[in-house]
């Protein structure tokens, strides 16, 4: 875990509730990258709220640490697994590699 690497949402993306769910949806340049939306479940939903300041990994599972009931190493997964597919599709900027 490199505390040097910090995490943040693409301004290109929102997060909308639609029938009740948490979605991230692309606007602006982000619908040329991504058209469709993606299905938030709790975890990666508090991760995206999170992603709205520069945060590092640590400081992400630290907050989930606090926030949920869940074993230090399964939060760390969890949170690993969401910043790997947020990194992929574009939808997290990452500074300070």
């Amino acid at each position: 875990m490199n505390k040097k690497i910090l995490y943040q949402a693409n301004q290109n993306y929102i997060m909308r509730k639609i029938a009740g769910e948490e979605v991230l949806v692309a606007i602006g340049a982000g619908v040329a990258d991504f058209s469709g939306y993606i299905r938030m479940n709790t975890t990666a939903s508090a991760i995206w709220k999170l992603l709205q300041e520069k945060v590092s990994e640590e400081q992400i599972i630290n907050a989930m640490y606090e926030k949920y009931d869940a074993p230090l190493e399964q939060i760390t997964a969890d949170v690993q697994g969401t910043l790997k597919a947020l990194i992929s599709k574009k939808m997290v900027t990452v500074h300070g590699e």
